[in-house]
């Protein structure tokens, strides 16, 4: 019945419309300058390398898309903010990150760490993750290292800066530029010339 129903052409036309009202779309303000807001997550659990590596804490910046990713071997709040700070020693202290509230992310000790150097943290909702965009780049990233990895075994992060730089060069469909230009004024060389 159910299959004669979605075949009918008559059902169809007669049937409930539909129309659900969708929400509208909001504008994202344009950040006009790198590293002011981050996205970032804990990525895992990852193969165990020998290095003891299990996890990645990812960053991306929202307006050049230069994504970051450390390895770690817990996501304890001790081990995210020592990846958070070795992130951010490069980049320069964001003024605003957005991440899950995962406990990692939401600790006396991590609250402490982004207050002490004024970053205002926005959370991604409970039941939305994948309103924060490094969920699209934690996918990216598991695939190439799945594919990088067929060979290495587990050690995969000895393949994460080879990743990294390629991810670096690559044009962001968003932004229209590789994530490189936008912060270092040019594209990164990539090959023997």
């Amino acid at each position: 019945m159910e299959q004669f129903v979605k075949t009918c052409d008559q059902c169809q036309r007669a049937g409930k419309p539909n129309d659900k009202k969708k929400a509208p779309l909001k504008l994202v303000p344009v950040i006009q300058e790198v590293f002011t807001k981050l996205n970032i997550d804990a990525c895992g659990p990852l193969p165990i390398t020998s290095k003891g590596n299990r996890y990645l804490i990812t960053a991306i910046c929202m307006s050049s898309k230069f994504p970051e990713a450390i390895p770690v071997s817990d996501i304890s709040s001790v081990s995210v903010t020592d990846a958070l700070l070795n992130i951010l020693s490069r980049m320069g202290f964001s003024r605003e990150i957005r991440c899950d509230q995962g406990t990692s992310f939401t600790s006396a000790l991590t609250t402490e760490f982004f207050e002490r150097f004024g970053i205002f943290v926005r959370h991604s909702s409970v039941h939305h993750p994948q309103s924060n965009p490094v969920e699209r780049f934690h996918r990216t990233l598991k695939r190439l290292l799945r594919v990088l990895c067929l060979d290495a075994g587990s050690e995969w992060d000895k393949h994460l800066p080879s990743i990294l730089l390629a991810l670096r060069t690559v044009s962001h469909e968003s932004t229209g530029y590789t994530p490189s230009e936008l912060v270092y004024g040019k594209n990164l060389r990539t090959q023997r010339r």
